[in-house]
């Protein structure tokens, strides 16, 4: 049993920046990061499909998307890093052994 050291809270929160939810993969929580990967996406599609982007209120519609869109990353990057702050040093997982 491979015993890892503490998680550095700044990488959680450039992995989560950059590349989406491998910041929750790095602290081993994989279901969040499969649900902060896939939501955002999820979104996306909900608006595209309600065709609110090509309606006369589309650029405001878009402009509330990127704001909402931004609110989220940065959610997403307090909640990893605090997570990363208070989780000790546990057995890595499988996913995990990079």
């Amino acid at each position: 049993m491979v015993l890892a050291k503490k998680r550095n809270p700044f990488i959680a929160g450039f992995l989560i920046l950059f590349f989406g939810g491998t910041g929750f993969l790095y602290l081993g929580k994989l279901r969040w990061a499969i649900g902060y990967s896939i939501l955002p996406l999820l979104v996306y599609m909900l608006v595209a499909w309600s065709r609110l982007f090509f309606s006369s209120v589309g650029i405001y519609t878009y402009l509330l998307f990127l704001f909402l869109a931004s609110l989220f990353v940065l959610s997403a990057i307090i909640v990893a890093v605090s997570i990363a702050h208070r989780k000790q040093p546990q057995p890595l997982h499988k996913f995990q052994r990079w």
